[in-house]
Order: structure tokens, then C-alpha cells, then sequence
């Protein structure tokens, strides 16, 4: 089988297979007619309802029977994932380079949103932002998201091209671009950038193409960038996922189960805010630096202090 079909056949079977709802109904049969038996005369009649009940243990036994063979099956179900899914993380160090240029970005790693996906992102980013912090934006491609970001005061926006920043920013007004920070990070080093400051990082469709290695750490320079009751919002391509999976192993994303990037997240200090996936391959994160947001910040800034020499 196919690696996708193998998440696919897991998937459903996880969907499919539920007996929570019978068991509880048998339990709650058993105790109903346990309760009959325990007042009932005469004494035929609570030996016939015995017979019931052991017949209602056969049926308990023979669901609890399956359960194992189910979680069994699902077990080595994991286990082939996890061994195909190994061979991926190798692979994710070509894939990262592969179509990395400004055109093939444009071209080929393109990710579709429905109008009620980007109505949710948008969402977020107008809660997140504000002129009280400064916002952050990795990857910020042609400006799809940069636009929506500016009431962050100020805004910070990196990219691996001169031509995307550019691109990112060209509709604003002069006076605006002189606000925005640009930096380029052809490396994926933002140690130039401020560490304990943002409240808000956005990273869209970017991260999605990334090997295990630079995905960690993109996560940990966000931390050190974010300040306490920070949010850092990014999408990647779930692994976990049939439609991920597929993506996977055609070579058009990066292999990153959500399973394994949860406690990735955890494990450098992150709290999970918000676990979304939608259709096809859409799958972001919210992920929070503990602690509470402050700023002592009173209003916007409104003028520029220049020096003279008199």
C-alpha cells in the first residue's frame, strides 16, 4: 500500500470502528436487570433472568474480544506509518531546497484557501495584532497575509528575497514602508531580530516545506522572539493526515505528523492554543509563550526625534 493509503485505512478504521456507545448501553441493560433479578419472585424466574444476564457477559466479553483486535490492528497499522514516515524525514532536506526560488514559490507552492479558512486566519490575525506590540512575519511571499498585519506597531516582516519584502510592501504608502522592519534570512537565522518583543508571529505556507531540523528551529527562535503571552500562528502539512500523507509522498510538502509536532512544541516551553485542520491539507497551529501579554506602551507613536547639530 501506498503511505497515504495506510493513514487513509487508519483514519477510517479510528472513525469507524466505535462501541463506546453500545458498551455503555449493555452496562446500563446489565444493571437494570441485575436490579429486576434482586427483587423478583419466584425463584424460577430470577434463575431465567440469570441465563440473560450471562448472556449479556457473553456479549461484553465478545465487544471487549474485538476492542483488542481492533487496537492491535491499529497498532501495527502505527507501526508501518512509522517506519514509512522515517524514510520522509530524510527526504525533507531535498524537499526543502527543491523549487525553492522566488518563481517556482509562486508557481508551485501554492496553498488554496476556501473563503471560510481565510475568513478564520484573518480572524486571527485582527485578535492577535495591535498598535501596543509588534508583530512578526515569516515568510511573508507577495504580502497575501502582510496586508492584514499592519495595526501591529511596528511590523517586522522576513523573507528569504529582497523581491518578496519588496513585493510584500509595494502597495503601502511611502510614509508606512519607512515603518515596516524588513529584514532578509536566506539562512533562517533571526537572531537580528529583537528577542522578548512580539506578541504576535505569523508563518504561513512556509513552514509547510521545511525539513524536521529547520522546522525546530524556526520554533525555538520564535520563543526567544516572542514575548510572554505571546501567539505564534503557523500552518504545516500534517503528516497524520491522508491528504497530508499525500502531499508527503509526492514531494510537494514536508513530512510533519501533528503527532509528533505537538509535543515538539511542548517540549520547548510552547502551550497549544488552538489545533485546527480543514479540508485537503490545511493544518495550522496557535501556540502561546506562557506567562501574561504587557506592554507600557500608552499610545502610538506619532513623530520621529531627530538630532541637530547647533
Amino acid at each position: 500500500m501506498k503511505f497515504s493509503e495506510l493513514v487513509e485505512l487508519r483514519d477510517r478504521l479510528r472513525q469507524a470502528y466505535t462501541i463506546e456507545p453500545a458498551s455503555n448501553e449493555l452496562i446500563s441493560l446489565d444493571n437494570e436487570i441485575k436490579a429486576i433479578r434482586s427483587t423478583s419472585q419466584p425463584d424460577y424466574f430470577v434463575g431465567e433472568i440469570s441465563k440473560v444476564i450471562d448472556h449479556l457477559q457473553t456479549v461484553k466479553d465478545a465487544l471487549s474480544y474485538n476492542r483488542d483486535m481492533y487496537d492491535a490492528m491499529i497498532a501495527e497499522l502505527n507501526f508501518k506509518i512509522s517506519q514509512e514516515g522515517q524514510k520522509f524525514f530524510g527526504e525533507n532536506y531535498k524537499l526543502e531546497l527543491k523549487y525553492d526560488a522566488v518563481e517556482n514559490i509562486r508557481k508551485i507552492r501554492v496553498l488554496p484557501l476556501s473563503d471560510e479558512i481565510h475568513s478564520e486566519i484573518l480572524n486571527r490575525i485582527r485578535i492577535h495584532t495591535s498598535w501596543q506590540y509588534p508583530a512578526l512575519e515569516i515568510g511573508c511571499r507577495d504580502g497575501e497575509w502582510t496586508q492584514y498585519m499592519v495595526s501591529a506597531d511596528p511590523l517586522y516582516i522576513v523573507d528569504h528575497y529582497r523581491e518578496f519584502t519588496d513585493s510584500a510592501t509595494a502597495s503601502f504608502t511611502e510614509e508606512y514602508r519607512r515603518r515596516i522592519r524588513v529584514y532578509l534570512t536566506p539562512d533562517h537565522d533571526l537572531s537580528v531580530l529583537p528577542k522578548n518583543q512580539f506578541s504576535f508571529i505569523l508563518c504561513w505556507n512556509f513552514l509547510n516545506y521545511r525539513s524536521m531540523d529547520t522546522f525546530k528551529e524556526y520554533l525555538k527562535q520564535a520563543f526567544e522572539l516572542l514575548r510572554p503571552g505571546g501567539v505564534f500562528l503557523f500552518s504545516f502539512n500534517d503528516g497524520d493526515r491522508p491528504a497530508g500523507a499525500g502531499y508527503t509522498e509526492n514531494f510537494f510538502m514536508s513530512y510533519m505528523p501533528k503527532s509528533l509536532l505537538i509535543p515538539l512544541c511542548e517540549s520547548l516551553g510552547f502551550e497549544v492554543v488552538s489545533d485546527q485542520a480543514r479540508e485537503m491539507a490545511i493544518s495550522w497551529l496557535e501556540v502561546r509563550k506562557p506567562g501574561e501579554l504587557k506592554t507600557v506602551k500608552a499610545h502610538q507613536a506619532m513623530g520621529e526625534i531627530k538630532r541637530f547639530n547647533l
